[in-house]
């Protein structure tokens, strides 16, 4: 249960920083703030599916859990990659 905070907050704090870059990048500055707090209400959304897909699961299938948290890791990795190849520059 330690380790599960752990690995929701890591792709948090790497979505923060993209979310940054998206903003200036559509030259949002002036609404700024506004823009923000949406993008971290849909992130709150996902955090709460995450956890009752984690409540879900019962303990003799955690192998499950942990291809689940594979995958998601997977993709983020990609998606960190693909994003550094467009205009939003290398983070």
């Amino acid at each position: 249960m330690l380790l599960l905070p752990l690995l929701m907050s890591l792709p948090g704090t790497l979505l923060s920083a993209v979310e940054n870059k998206i903003v200036g990048a559509l030259n949002l500055d002036s609404e700024r703030a506004t823009t923000l707090s949406i993008l971290s209400q849909g992130q709150n959304i996902m955090d709460i599916l995450f956890l009752f897909t984690a409540s879900a699961i019962p303990d003799r299938t955690i192998s499950i859990l942990f291809y689940f948290i594979a995958i998601t890791f997977a993709i983020l990795g990609f998606l960190t990659f693909a994003l550094r190849k467009t205009s939003f520059g290398n983070f």
